[in-house]
């Protein structure tokens, strides 16, 4: 027992210090997998553990708990249902060469990703992605053709250079993709968080239409009445917002989705509608009737000069 609980501990200092390498916005991804595959919601947990590989590698070092699997049943699910999707296509490709470092395979993805894609944009993404998985293949040969590493070592050295600029380049690039995935997403945790608010305030004013409907039901007052109808149109107002934020979080999504697979263009003009105020209230009000007064004391009011 002590034998098992003390490889326990190591085992969890490992993993936080994997854990802890990772760049905070890849970090934060991949334990949204991980809650996502807990909760059964496996097609957001796919997509947040994708979206983290291509923030950091390295979290591919983590124990991912069947994630690569998940991401790989993902793609192929789609590929059986539209088998000459570019998007899809290269999908696979990026599992393959990521996951599996199979990069032969991922090259005939992306060759058959590249042949059913239309946009110049694509087109030189895609190219740039087959002579990364050449490179990776030419090195794999050299390293087998030269037991003794002298041939590799001298090719090494002439490409060292080029190597460095395009390390530093990746780095830039990296360091841009985050930044932006993470503006993103603290978009998309400010809408999810109006979203929350104004559930929260319906709710409210669910609770005080229903006692005001009661009070005017039992007392025929038109107050309530009054305030019911205004109540019955701020919830609707706020329904509608509500519905108007659900959309935009949809449009930062896709964002996010075309960010992490690297393009860096991607952008999203969110409405949050902070300039617009809900007067439902006061509109209802000035649009109900006045009340009802009681005859008996109708002459209350008259003009005296009429007695």
């Amino acid at each position: 027992m002590a034998f098992i609980f003390f490889f326990s501990v190591l085992t969890g200092l490992f993993q936080g210090k994997a854990a802890s390498a990772l760049t905070p916005e890849a970090g934060r991804l991949y334990q949204m997998a991980l809650k996502f595959q807990k909760t059964g919601n496996l097609e957001q947990a796919a997509r947040s553990f994708e979206q983290a590989i291509r923030l950091d590698a390295t979290v591919l070092s983590e124990n991912d708990n069947g994630l690569s699997r998940l991401l790989h049943e993902r793609y192929q699910k789609k590929l059986t249902e539209r088998p000459d999707d570019p998007t899809s296509l290269e999908g696979m490709g990026f599992v393959s060469s990521s996951c599996d470092s199979d990069f032969a395979t991922a090259m005939e993805y992306y060759s058959k990703a590249l042949s059913h894609t239309t946009d110049e944009a694509g087109k030189s993404r895609l190219n740039g992605l087959i002579d990364s998985c050449k490179t990776h293949l030419g090195v794999s040969s050299k390293q087998s053709s030269s037991p003794d590493g002298s041939a590799q070592d001298q090719g090494s050295s002439a490409a060292d250079p080029e190597k460095k600029n395009a390390s530093s380049t990746a780095a830039t690039f990296a360091a841009q993709q985050e930044e932006k995935v993470s503006q993103l997403t603290k978009t998309k945790e400010d809408l999810n968080g109006r979203i929350s608010t104004l559930e929260e305030e319906v709710k409210s004013l669910e609770e005080e239409k229903k006692k005001n409907h009661r009070l005017f039901g039992s007392s025929s007052d038109r107050r309530y009445k009054r305030k019911e109808d205004a109540g019955e149109k701020t919830i609707a107002a706020k329904r509608e917002k509500i519905d108007k934020f659900r959309n935009e979080i949809g449009k930062v999504e896709s964002a996010i989705d075309r960010v992490s697979k690297g393009d860096l263009n991607a952008t999203v003009e969110v409405d949050f509608g902070d300039s617009s105020e809900d007067t439902s209230d006061q509109d209802g009000e000035e649009e109900d009737p006045p009340e009802t007064v009681n005859p008996e004391h109708s002459g209350e009011n008259a003009d005296p000069g009429e007695s």
